[in-house]
């Protein structure tokens, strides 16, 4: 399920966009961020309906607009970028360390298996407003400082 755009800060940072493929583009990465808890490679990349309803929600009629938003390569990483600022997001390599000295302390506790271990971990990294970096990064990590 998708998150509504409940703030009037988020409302702010997308009407701030130029252009309606703009203002859904910057709408469509902010979503990725806090549903999904990273921004796509390809942030198109989404099932059909999240820009509907995202449009629905900025009162965009036509959203195919939005085929238009990676045109201008630098558009979705500037966009990035606003987002993160805005809402004091930081990239994995900024708490890498930080999670390794988490990881390494829940190694002494045996009766957690690597799975509860893992989903603990991308909960750490959801709460402390880290983006989550590929799957196989905090796997490795987990495994490098939990060996059981």
């Amino acid at each position: 399920m998708v998150r509504r755009l409940r703030t009037a800060a988020s409302r702010a940072l997308i009407v701030e966009r130029r252009g309606t493929h703009a203002r859904l583009g910057f709408a469509l990465q902010l979503t990725t961020a806090r549903y999904v808890g990273r921004f796509l490679t390809d942030p198109l990349d989404v099932p059909d309906e999240v820009p509907v309803y995202l449009g629905e929600q900025l009162g965009v009629e036509d959203v195919s607009q939005i085929s238009q938003y990676t045109e201008r390569r630098s558009t979705p990483f500037e966009h990035q970028e606003a987002i993160r600022k805005a809402y004091a997001l930081k990239a994995f390599s900024q708490a890498e360390a930080d999670f390794i000295v988490w990881a390494s302390a829940r190694a002494w506790n045996p009766g957690d298996g690597k799975k509860t271990i893992f989903y603990d971990g991308v909960t750490w990294l959801r709460t402390n407003k880290v983006l989550l970096p590929g799957v196989t990064t905090p796997a490795r990590l987990l495994r490098q400082h939990h060996p059981h």
